[in-house]
């Protein structure tokens, strides 16, 4: 592959290349360090539009690559992106991912998704300790409730509108630091 969209090497992973081409064992042996694929690649005159053409293709595959990492690096879309995906995948009715906000001692929804999402204030917060997401935001841990009828620590900010029967939540955490629930 030339590392170009819809362009193929015709070379590309033939290291091992013989090619019965007249003077050109004479010549490679003068640059023993370069691949038989390497020293026929570099054969090919280099003209100005050659040139132009690779330095155009080598800048396209760059700007492909940053657009790619800055898609990612926006956290809110990827937030959403994540919690759209786990809800989907494994068919929760609500799915949600806090981080901390330590001014105010507790978690910050900052995305959320399925047939609940739009009964949460964007602005909604849990402080550390309250329920089973604050719980886990304090201690780091995972939390299962299987049934949320006897489960103390859980709390239903919409019990009229919101039929939970069990919650789990998870730890978002690199090492011991914790980045979300």
């Amino acid at each position: 592959s030339t590392g170009v969209p819809g362009k193929i090497d015709p070379l590309a992973g033939k290291e091992s290349l013989t090619m019965p081409t007249r003077g050109v064992d004479d010549k490679q042996s003068e640059h023993p360090h370069l691949s038989e694929h390497d020293f026929v690649k570099n054969m090919i005159p280099a003209t100005p539009a050659l040139e132009l053409e690779r330095r155009a293709a080598q800048l396209e595959l760059l700007n492909d690559i940053a657009s790619k990492i800055t898609g990612v690096l926006e956290l809110e879309n990827l937030l959403d992106r994540v919690t759209s995906l786990v809800q989907e995948t494994f068919g929760y009715h609500h799915v949600s991912i806090f981080t901390p906000d330590r001014e105010k001692s507790g978690l910050a929804m900052r995305a959320r998704a399925g047939k609940f999402a739009a009964l949460f204030p964007d602005n909604h917060h849990v402080l550390f300790g309250e329920g089973i997401v604050g719980w886990v935001g304090a201690r780091g841990d995972t939390f299962l409730a299987n049934d949320v009828d006897v489960e103390p620590q859980y709390i239903n900010y919409y019990p009229d509108l919101i039929p939970t029967r069990s919650e789990i939540s998870v730890p978002i955490r690199i090492e011991k630091e914790i980045l979300g629930v």
